[in-house]
């Protein structure tokens, strides 16, 4: 169903839209929240002073990173949406010229 397609991509949008000003006004509490969400325990806080991968991979990086994918995803997005818009102006032309 066309409509639930439309639905579906408005709601990812607004996801990815919410979370990319979640991730750009707050990065610690979004990548807290992130761990907390997808570990169930507390291995992955690191201790700067002790762990290799804060000293060779700091903030920046990964800061860097969740931004380039929300924008990928961003990207990714409009495009499906774009071909969705198109696709659905070229049935309902088609539907109207069987109409007739």
């Amino acid at each position: 169903n066309r409509e639930c397609l439309k639905n579906a991509l408005s709601m990812i949008a607004v996801l990815v839209v919410v979370l990319g000003f979640y991730a750009l006004i707050d990065f610690n509490g979004f990548w807290i929240q992130f761990h907390e969400l997808v570990f169930t325990n507390d291995l992955w806080l690191l201790d700067p002073s002790r762990d290799r991968l804060i000293m060779m991979v700091p903030e920046p990086f990964f800061k860097g990173l969740v931004h380039r994918i929300i924008l990928s995803l961003g990207g990714i997005l409009t495009v499906c949406i774009s071909i969705y818009y198109w696709l659905d102006r070229r049935v309902k032309r088609y539907d109207s010229r069987r109409t007739v």
